[in-house]
């Protein structure tokens, strides 16, 4: 087993990568495209992304409505990711209407503005195979629910927000605030917001738990989509983190 894992969450600008080592030592950075931020993915133990893997040809993914479920009151927080055939369409009242027909709801417009980065996860897993497994999905608020034993209840634009979420990562990179606060200087607000950051550095460390057995996974048992992608999103479990 090698020595780095990586999170990886959408901004802006394109992409945040977080690449933590076994000493806690984080380090953040942001890739215009896809390919450059997976590009280091073979070379760690496990790579983890903010962004659907695997998509359902009817309905509604369980991995979607398990974390809902989970999240209570701020299940919100975690949107129905679209039906496959949703991808094929060009405009908004298109995709609002073919999503209607093969899920039974529309389509929201924030969820139409992210689209574009669940088709990239999707077509690059669909030219590496082979990058199944190593790159898994995950949620922030999951991760964070998992890391620290209930839901952060501050939103995560918040100062306050912030705040809870930076201190739950000191429990695994004890300059967390300082890494964060140091990408902040070295880059453009329009192109990466600090909750980017954040939750590119909850996916590397809930994919830390590669190292010591404590990862699980939302549903327990994942479905998988017609192409054998698991439908899932792995979270730490709290108790097993050694």
């Amino acid at each position: 087993m090698g020595s780095t894992v990586i999170g990886i969450d959408g901004c802006r600008a394109g992409w945040v990568v977080c690449t933590l080592d076994r000493d806690g030592v984080a380090t953040l950075r942001i890739e215009p495209d896809l390919a450059r931020a997976v590009g280091s993915a073979p070379y760690a133990d496990l790579a983890l992304v903010d962004m659907p893997i695997g998509l359902v040809e009817r309905g509604v993914r369980a991995a979607d409505l398990a974390a809902k479920r989970l999240l209570r009151r701020w299940n919100a927080r975690v949107f129905l990711t679209p039906a496959r055939g949703v991808f094929d369409c060009d405009s908004y009242p298109d995709a609002n209407a073919r999503s209607r027909e093969l899920t039974g709801k529309g389509l929201s417009k924030q969820m139409w503005h992210i689209m574009p980065k669940i088709r990239a996860v999707d077509a690059e897993l669909a030219r590496h195979p082979w990058l199944a497994g190593v790159i898994r999905e995950c949620h922030p608020e999951i991760c964070f629910w998992g890391l620290s034993g209930s839901v952060i209840a501050e939103n995560k634009r918040t100062e306050a927000g912030a705040a809870r979420r930076l201190a739950v990562l000191a429990q695994i990179v004890p300059d967390a605030e300082a890494v964060v606060a140091r990408a902040m200087k070295q880059s453009l607000r329009k192109e990466v917001a600090r909750d980017d950051l954040i939750d590119a550095m909850v996916c590397a460390v809930t994919a830390a738990g590669v190292w010591d057995g404590s990862l699980r996974t939302l549903p327990e048992q994942p479905e998988r989509d017609g192409r054998g992608l698991a439908m899932e999103m792995v979270y730490r479990d709290k108790a097993a983190i050694r």
